[in-house]
């Protein structure tokens, strides 16, 4: 579900990702569902702040996933943000140029 609410966010579907979101936010509370994942359709709303929480818990929660931060392209309009910064140094990670 998370990557058709980015998907729908950039599409500019922004309805459409929040219900996407609302649904996972709410399954989240029932069964796991990947702090990754709600961080992604977050960034794809362009939610900096909610993005960068969410990308703390999937820190959190170990997810391996999380490592592809400091180089996927999805990231990019995060990358000049404190926290995102401070996060991916946390993570040891190269930062991208």
């Amino acid at each position: 579900m998370a990557p058709l609410g980015y998907a729908y966010a950039r599409a500019g579907r922004r309805d459409d990702a929040r219900h996407v979101l609302d649904d996972l936010l709410s399954r989240r509370s029932q069964e796991y569902v990947a702090a990754l994942g709600i961080a992604d359709v977050f960034v794809g709303l362009d939610a900096v702040d909610d993005a960068c929480a969410w990308l703390e818990r999937a820190c959190d929660e170990r997810n391996g996933l999380v490592s592809a931060i400091a180089n996927a392209s999805r990231y990019d309009s995060l990358r000049g943000k404190p926290r995102f910064r401070a996060l991916v140094r946390r993570m040891n990670l190269p930062e991208a140029p």
